[in-house]
């Protein structure tokens, strides 16, 4: 398609975004999930277009994992701590999608991988510790 064309031409990492936004909005509005996936994985979008990616996958609790880290992650590096705040916040919504103790696993992993990456960001680190 002629946005997909423009963000692998795209030098300005702006206007790659800003293509890839529109093709994400436009595949969300299509329930077009499997595509949005593949292209959340390839290029960087708007933190909001990615929550509404996460949600769709509510009932996909492992690949809402993935995008709720992204999310988290995306938050906590923006490093105050009404942004640490609102990282748990959306590691708390993932958890409300887990069905199955497979699923609990994978978000316990995750959480482990979060734990050694912002060790150093100790706000964080106590906001994380008292919601899970």
């Amino acid at each position: 398609s002629y946005l997909n064309g423009k963000i692998i031409t795209q030098a300005n990492e702006i206007a790659a975004r800003r293509h890839a936004n529109g093709l994400l909005e436009i595949l969300l509005l299509e329930q077009a999930l499997p595509a949005a996936l593949a292209l959340v994985r390839k290029h960087r979008v708007d933190p909001g277009l990615l929550h509404q990616l996460a949600r769709a996958f509510a009932l996909q609790p492992i690949t809402a994992i993935e995008l709720y880290q992204r999310l988290a992650n995306f938050c906590v590096g923006e490093g105050n701590n009404k942004a640490y705040r609102e990282a748990v916040q959306m590691l708390k919504e993932c958890e409300g999608t887990l069905q199955v103790p497979a699923h609990r696993i994978a978000f316990e992993k995750m959480l482990d991988e979060m734990r050694a990456n912002f060790k150093a960001k100790r706000n964080f680190m106590k906001y994380l510790a008292d919601a899970f």
